[in-house]
């Protein structure tokens, strides 16, 4: 005996289903923005004369990069390109906000900065 066996054909998705659906998409579709910030940024700091260079230049641009991988990984849980039974962090919504909270947490500073150099 299978799942569908088991459900009933007249059973629908719900309203709660549906809405779960929309926040999924649009928490891929604010990582998309944020990974896509994030390439810019990246693109601006490999193309601008070398102000940051040496070591804070490469912290940067590795902090950068780490925050676009992130964002690559939260939209493919978001849209279902990663499957969530696969990896552990898919599975679990805890381990998923924190890794939504850790990324968040790392690009704030970044943001207030360019706000800040931008103001000035």
């Amino acid at each position: 005996m299978t799942l569908e066996e088991d459900v009933p054909e007249d059973v629908s998705r719900g309203c709660v289903l549906a809405i779960f659906d929309a926040i999924a998409f649009v928490t891929a579709c604010a990582a998309g923005a944020l990974g896509a910030a994030h390439v810019i940024q990246l693109m601006a700091f490999v193309a601008a004369p070398a102000p940051r260079g040496g070591l804070p230049g490469a912290i940067f641009a590795a902090s950068i990069s780490y925050q676009f991988a992130l964002c690559l990984c939260i939209v493919g849980f978001e849209l279902g390109v990663i499957s969530h039974d696969d990896q552990w962090t898919g599975r679990y919504w805890t381990v998923r906000g924190l890794m939504y909270a850790f990324l968040g947490v790392i690009a704030l500073p970044g943001a207030v900065e360019s706000c800040v150099e931008i103001n000035q």
